[in-house]
């Protein structure tokens, strides 16, 4: 018998996840892509309970691209078998469909099957509230009598309407011919996409072979600074420009800082390469922000050769998170990526997560780069949602 506990920290503190538990595996949900969790479990027995085990650490990655069989089984590791349907009824043909003139079509294994009925959905689970994934629908008519000329349907993503009274023999041409459509839509606040499929107004029942679910990342703002200047970027102190194709601060003695982006952005990864100057104290970017007095930081001190991360409220800095302790060379480059979903803020160093912290005060906001009593380099900015 197993006492199972997670934590967004190694230190704690640690949530019961299951009690009492008997099995050997577990599966955890409801989790955020990108944030490190860690699991300790102990056991419990007549005699007395043993003590925790040494944490582990995983970290949930984006939803995967996969494809379903609607109204079939598992065709390979990509298209899974028919699931997260509701109503309707499988069908199955044999013979051969034409994928002529299609990019990236269904197998034959998933154009031979179908569900249909005149009301059916799926609800596809487990990805990433807020996110954009684009929907690819499958179709092919076996029917070329009154069912097929007739049937007309309706469908709907996340409650929008994406296709009115479609009719898949005058799309493709006629029978045994694949079509495709696709859309891009925003994951619900659950984690779900929702399809539903019903009789148009002309009459007939909805069928359809595939779906395909693909997650895609939405690039905000990107800078490589090659154009030659820092068109996009309002700076605050300091002497900056583009130098070389990379974005220079080069008074050593100012407060400096410059940002980029949008006060609306909510969710999202900033990445960028910082090259440390030959002399200084600190350094580092903003994420969040609405301006100099009121965002998130992550700064590098180079006295202390540390990491923090503060959270500023009316231009005064709290720390939140742990300090990270790293030693860093003269004029070289490491890249720092900050992922921010929801409360949870994960920062990385060339590709090491050092700090993970959980805080609300800030949903949206800016991003952009803070130089104190410093210079600074700066390149290859990339902002994703």
């Amino acid at each position: 018998i197993y006492l199972l506990e997670r934590a967004t920290n190694v230190a704690g503190p640690y949530t019961v996840l299951a009690n009492n538990y008997q099995a050997t595996t577990y599966t955890d949900k409801g989790l955020q892509n990108g944030t490190n969790y860690y699991y300790r479990v102990k056991t419990s027995e007549p005699a007395g309970d043993s003590a925790y085990s040494t944490a582990i650490q995983a970290k949930p990655s984006a939803a995967l691209s996969f494809g379903i069989n609607c109204g079939g089984g598992n065709v390979d590791s990509r298209w899974l078998g028919d699931m997260y349907y509701s109503g309707g009824n499988q069908d199955t043909w044999t013979g051969s469909v034409s994928v002529t003139g299609l990019s990236s079509p269904a197998p034959q294994n998933v154009l031979l099957t179908n569900r249909v009925g005149n009301l059916f959905s799926y609800t596809i689970a487990h990805q990433t509230p807020g996110s954009t994934s684009k929907v690819r629908l499958h179709f092919a008519e076996f029917d070329g009598g009154q069912w097929g000329l007739n049937r007309y349907a309706d469908v709907l993503i996340n409650g929008t309407k994406v296709l009115t009274n479609f009719n898949i023999y005058n799309a493709a041409g006629g029978v045994r011919k694949a079509v495709i459509r696709e859309f891009n839509t925003v994951v619900g606040s659950d984690g779900n996409v929702k399809i539903d499929f019903q009789s148009g107004s002309l009459g007939g029942s909805p069928i359809i072979n595939g779906i395909e679910i693909i997650p895609q990342e939405v690039i905000l703002f990107s800078d490589d600074f090659n154009d030659g200047d820092a068109t996009g970027w309002t700076t605050d102190g300091g002497t900056w420009s583009v130098v070389n194709g990379e974005y220079k601060q080069t008074n050593a003695t100012a407060t400096a800082n410059t940002f980029a982006g949008n006060t609306t952005w909510t969710d999202y990864s900033f990445e960028s390469k910082i090259k440390n100057g030959s002399g200084g104290v600190a350094f580092g970017v903003f994420f969040r922000a609405t301006n100099t007095a009121n965002n998130y930081n992550v700064i590098y001190n180079r006295e202390r050769k540390d990491w923090k991360l503060y959270k500023k409220v009316a231009d005064v800095n709290t720390q939140i998170g742990s300090t990270y302790l790293q030693t860093w060379t003269n004029d070289t480059y490491k890249t720092v990526k900050v992922r921010c979903v929801g409360s949870n803020i994960v920062v990385s160093v060339d590709g090491v997560d050092i700090i993970t912290a959980t805080d609300s005060t800030y949903s949206s906001g800016k991003v952009g780069f803070r130089t104190y009593a410093n210079s600074g380099t700066f390149d290859d900015v990339v902002v994703k949602q």
